[in-house]
């Protein structure tokens, strides 16, 4: 199950906190929203802080947001690894 959550709105820029797992099940709630606040405000940070797992498929929709210049912050040794091919996190 994941959770997301507005955390900061400022301006042109959207803070949303991820909590729980990025999976298959929930790839596609996750772009919507993010397709929601891009279309909106342009400027787009996800808190990965309370992401603990991530499968092949959250992973390929996190590094294809770091590719559209979305954010990603306070993830894990875990997502940094997985992440290592693009920008840190």
């Amino acid at each position: 199950m994941l959770r997301i959550s507005e955390i900061c709105a400022s301006g042109e820029s959207v803070t949303l906190l991820l909590e729980g797992q990025v999976t298959q099940q929930s790839t596609e709630i996750v772009s919507e929203t993010t397709e929601k606040v891009l279309d909106a405000r342009g400027q787009l940070i996800l808190d990965l802080a309370g992401v603990t797992f991530a499968d092949r498929r959250g992973i390929a929709l996190l590094q294809d947001l770091q590719k559209r210049q979305v954010k990603l912050i306070n993830g894990s040794p875990y997502l940094k690894e997985q992440l290592k091919d693009t920008r840190t996190v």
